[in-house]
């Protein structure tokens, strides 16, 4: 993987630099050597062990039936406040419930259009567009906007689309779903609440 690369090629840069300047102590060179090692081991383990929001659902969703379809757009049609409408996608759904689901991690940001979430996007500097892209993407898309949520929330309507978060939203997220008036959910809460209703109705 690319960062496997990355890490590795900062490691040896390193190993090289040290080797300049303390050409004559083995021993030291040694410790370090395999001091540095193991942390290039605790990056890679840690990166390796991550898991995406969607990722974190599936293992709650699928075994109570949902199906993952982030890459079907939703049979409905959507219109921000500037009236350009605009369309949808889900994580999953739930054939017998009807309900369709959107995860996110924790937050959401407060782009009240689609042209002003544009707009916002692309007055980012390149250089950190490309080091941190999906911090860019979380913090100014129409995709991670609460207004937007709440419009597909309302349209479809709440029983049928939930918003499930993987962890708990930071402070300007659940200001931003009080205000929007959107139903949300923690990601346990959200699988024991369904688990509870599929023993009901079975």
């Amino acid at each position: 993987m690319q960062i496997h690369k990355k890490l590795k090629a900062r490691v040896y840069a390193g190993l090289r630099r040290f080797d300049c300047h303390n050409a004559d102590n083995a021993e030291f060179k040694t410790s370090f050597y395999f001091y540095v090692m193991h942390k290039f081991r605790r990056k890679v383990q840690q990166h390796m062990a991550y898991q995406t929001p969607e990722q974190l659902a599936e293992a709650k969703l699928l075994p109570l039936g949902f199906t993952l379809v982030n890459r079907t757009l939703l049979p409905f049609s959507f219109t921000d406040k500037d009236g350009v409408a605009f369309n949808a996608m889900a994580d999953f759904y739930h054939a017998g419930l009807d309900l369709w689901v959107e995860i996110k991690c924790d937050h959401l940001n407060g782009k009240t259009s689609k042209a002003n979430a544009e707009k916002a996007y692309n007055r980012l500097e390149p250089d950190k567009l490309r080091k941190y892209p999906t911090f860019c993407q979380i913090q100014n898309q129409w995709n991670h906007a609460a207004p937007k949520q709440a419009i597909v929330q309302s349209t479809i309507g709440s029983p049928q689309f939930a918003i499930v978060f993987t962890k708990t939203p930071d402070a300007e997220t659940m200001g931003r779903i009080t205000k929007q008036g959107i139903h949300a959910y923690s990601l346990a809460r959200f699988a024991s609440m369904i688990d509870l209703q599929l023993e009901c109705v079975a």
